[in-house]
């Protein structure tokens, strides 16, 4: 593991903290700096940042009346086209970029989106079964936590992972 650890070269220093790769000249001025989604790319692994984002037990999530989970699978559900989500409080740092991965293993009616809570912009989920990946950025002041929620009308969705990973400097 590199994380913190500095390799020097004729007077410039490069870093590796928070998962970027800094460099740094003898006097101190940054030289370039790769973030996050570049390392990311070449193979460094982001942190998870939801707990039990396979759903195997049916825990960590608020869940609004018709929604539960069982069997490893998130159902979301309205029925009567009523709003209806669950969502995770966790550490979703004001304007950083979170890549979510939604893994859906059957569309029966309707369509999911992800936001955080508060915030101003709300990503779709595409309504076919696949593994889905978004990049979303928090825009809301406090929001602490990452809502899945129905988007309109009647839904009947089975969800087998989502994952939530930082991919900010």
């Amino acid at each position: 593991d590199a994380e913190g650890r500095a390799i020097t070269a004729a007077g410039a220093t490069a870093r590796v903290l928070g998962g970027a790769l800094s460099a740094t000249g003898a006097a101190g001025e940054i030289l370039t700096i790769v973030g996050r989604p570049a390392i990311e790319s070449l193979g460094t692994v982001f942190p998870e940042l939801l707990v039990n984002g396979d759903f195997a037990t049916d825990s960590d999530w608020v869940k609004s009346a018709q929604v539960t989970i069982s069997s490893g699978e998130l159902h979301l559900v309205s029925n009567d086209g009523s709003y209806q989500n669950a969502s995770q409080t966790g550490p979703f740092p004001n304007g950083c970029t979170f890549k979510i991965t939604v893994e859906q293993t059957r569309v029966g009616a309707g369509q999911v989106f992800v936001q955080f809570t508060g915030g101003a912009i709300i990503v779709d989920i595409p309504a076919t079964v696949g593994t889905h990946e978004v990049y979303l950025e928090n825009t809301a002041a406090s929001a602490q936590s990452i809502n899945i929620g129905r988007k309109v009308g009647v839904t009947d969705i089975d969800i087998t992972r989502i994952s939530v990973k930082d991919t900010s400097i």
